[in-house]
């Protein structure tokens, strides 16, 4: 019997099989890998836009609260303890309810308390002789959040607020809040 020659320059079926099955390996890996890089990204952007707005918001809402402000008191010490390291402060910021006709005594008033805790920025109030709300976390992730006197301006008082994600991306938010009421007093 006589044996057909091979040719030389083919393959087996075998060796297309071993080859089709290490490519679809090959590719199913890539997918896979490129599926969770991809998740991880989301996730990250996710992370880092709901920490600056969240931090933004809380801005947003102490700048407010001071330009509205018939009092604002930043204590010597803070209300609540801090890391020692720390050189952040609290602020409390008196608001006359803007529905209500003016009360020179202010008994009617809201005073609303914010301070940083650790790595949260936390808030209380209390309106005229009611007893204090709960106390709230406002922020989180917070690395510094200062208020300071304007040492020329007797109505300015310049605000800090550090974010930093756990991806290790770090925002700064700060700007001068002015009181606009006439009557303001800060103490």
């Amino acid at each position: 019997m006589e044996r057909l020659e091979r040719a030389v320059d083919g393959f087996t079926l075998f060796e297309l099989v071993i080859a089709i099955a290490l490519s679809a390996v090959v590719l199913l890996s890539a997918g896979n890998l490129l599926i969770n890089f991809g998740k991880f990204s989301s996730n990250v952007v996710k992370s880092e836009a709901s920490l600056m707005g969240t931090a933004l918001g809380t801005f947003e809402e102490i700048v407010g609260k001071i330009s509205t402000a018939d009092k604002v008191t930043i204590p010597a010490t803070t209300i609540t303890p801090v890391p020692a390291s720390s050189t952040d402060n609290s602020i409390e910021i008196r608001v006359h309810p803007a529905s209500a006709s003016y009360d020179p005594s202010h008994t009617g008033d809201t005073i609303y308390t914010y301070w940083r805790d650790g790595s949260k920025l936390k808030s209380k109030s209390k309106v005229g002789a009611a007893a204090e709300s709960a106390v709230r976390i406002v922020a989180e992730d917070i690395t510094l959040a200062t208020f300071q006197k304007d040492s020329t301006l007797t109505n300015h008082i310049i605000v800090t607020l550090d974010a930093q994600t756990s991806s290790q991306t770090k925002e700064q938010l700060k700007t001068t809040a002015i009181m606009r009421s006439r009557s303001a007093n800060l103490i």
